[in-house]
């Protein structure tokens, strides 16, 4: 057997698991959401009298912090997924004769301005580095 066709397979079924969690935390997150959001009107809604607005207000809370957990774990996912994905495609890039360097997929627009990697300076990495 090839151990080349042995290590794109693991790879691409480990990126089929990671997407699959990753589709599946963004439901969560979606849903969890709407909730909060629903919630949130009710809330907006009651009077600061009301004696049901200490326990409205935990709700809110606690739906806000698994919003977060799931839209930290879908990050993770996402993260993983395209390391997984970085680590089949490089090889690859090579194995088909390719000269210049492999560059990953340009990301989703994320609202960078044209240019932006001949202008960025990458200053809060390194502000991690040097924690570490």
């Amino acid at each position: 057997m090839n151990p080349d066709a042995t290590g794109a397979g693991v790879l691409a079924g480990q990126i089929k698991h990671f997407d699959k969690l990753r589709l599946q935390h963004a439901a969560e997150l979606e849903h969890i959401r709407h909730e909060l959001a629903k919630k949130e009107h009710e809330f907006y809604q009651m009077s600061p009298k009301d004696e049901a607005t200490e326990v409205v207000r935990e709700e809110l809370k606690l739906l806000n912090n698994t919003a977060r957990k799931f839209s930290i774990m879908k990050a993770i996912f996402e993260y993983i997924a395209a390391d997984i994905q970085r680590r089949h495609d490089q090889p690859r890039h090579k194995d088909l004769g390719q000269a210049e360097n492999w560059l990953p997929a340009e990301p989703e627009d994320y609202g960078l301005e044209p240019g932006w990697r001949q202008r960025h300076k990458p200053q809060i990495s390194a502000e991690v580095v040097r924690r570490y």
